[in-house]
């Protein structure tokens, strides 16, 4: 049920969970993914943004 590779990774992959449904950022692809319950596969759904700014300064 991994949202990665399993490969070596920069970063651990994050998750959260938000109206019943289960969201992964995948650091290394750079990739948006939902996990689709009853196919139990995940889905790409959108992409990470390349830059992060910080809104502090």
């Amino acid at each position: 049920m991994s949202p990665g590779d399993g490969g070596l990774k920069m970063a651990p992959t994050l998750i959260a969970m938000a109206c019943n449904k289960l969201y992964a950022a995948d650091c290394a692809s750079m990739d948006l993914k939902m996990y689709k319950k009853k196919t139990k596969e995940w889905a790409v759904i959108g992409r990470l943004p390349e830059i992060v700014h910080n809104m502090d300064s």
